[in-house]
This record gives structure tokens, sequence and C-alpha cells, in this order.
């Protein structure tokens, strides 16, 4: 189950934004992308838990 402000994101999409994070993209940005509202330091804590 996402974190609600990720629900409006796909599957799909949300591996994408993680995989952009450990990249070490520019987190403001991909925020926008993404039409996350959130502070960047706050982002890794929205990510779903490694099983």
């Amino acid at each position: 189950m996402a974190h609600k402000d990720l629900s409006h994101l796909t599957a799909e999409q949300i591996k994408d934004l993680i995989k952009r994070y450990y990249n070490y993209e520019k987190i403001p940005d991909v925020l926008k992308e993404f039409e996350i509202n959130v502070y960047p330091s706050m982002l890794i804590k929205l990510f779903p838990p490694v099983v």
C-alpha cells in the first residue's frame, strides 16, 4: 500500500521515483515532476518498506 502522498502514482511510477531518488537526481525536480507536495527531506519516508 502506497503512502497517501504517493497514492496518485502507479506502481511503475513509484519504482521510477525510487530509482531516480537513488540515482541522485535533484529531489525538488523529481517532486515537481511527480506532483508530490512534501519537503525533499521527507521523500524517502514515503517509500514502501523493503520486504
